[in-house]
């Protein structure tokens, strides 16, 4: 790792590049520090150019654990693409900004709707958002 930052070695040797956060917190009057990571999905996430798996408290190679990498595969598999996760921890002003919900409206000949909740409303009702995003 050298003097490269932790953030940045991560990002270099992990394909594809996973969304992770860190986050301090005292707990005690002692520092800790959480690392967030997203789920993965399509499949596996590689660090170094090899799949890791957990098995209890370890970290070993995916490739010696045929049986789960099939059910990990069978997983990835299970979940259609228009439900996979496009971006976490959006607030709902950035929802509107990344989605072209006005052309949304204009394509099926609906209504504009009065009001950030409404819009919010509609996409969620067709599941193009998370029934949540309105509180994000």
């Amino acid at each position: 790792m050298s003097n490269e930052g932790l953030e940045n070695w991560l990002l270099r040797l992990l394909v594809p590049k996973i969304d992770f956060h860190f986050f301090e917190v005292d707990i005690d009057d002692k520092l800790v520090v959480l690392l967030e990571i997203g789920a993965a999905f399509r499949h596996p996430v590689r660090f170094k150019q090899q799949e890791f798996i957990r098995v209890g408290s370890y970290k070993k190679k995916l490739k010696n654990y045929l049986e789960k990498e099939r059910t990990l595969w069978w997983v990835f598999d299970q979940v259609p693409f228009k439900r996979g996760i496009a971006a976490e921890h959006v607030s709902s002003e950035d929802v509107l900004k990344l989605l072209d919900y006005p052309t949304y409206f204009d394509l099926l000949e609906l209504p504009f709707p009065d009001g950030q909740a409404v819009i919010f409303d509609v996409l969620a009702q067709d599941e193009l958002i998370h029934p949540c995003t309105a509180g994000a």
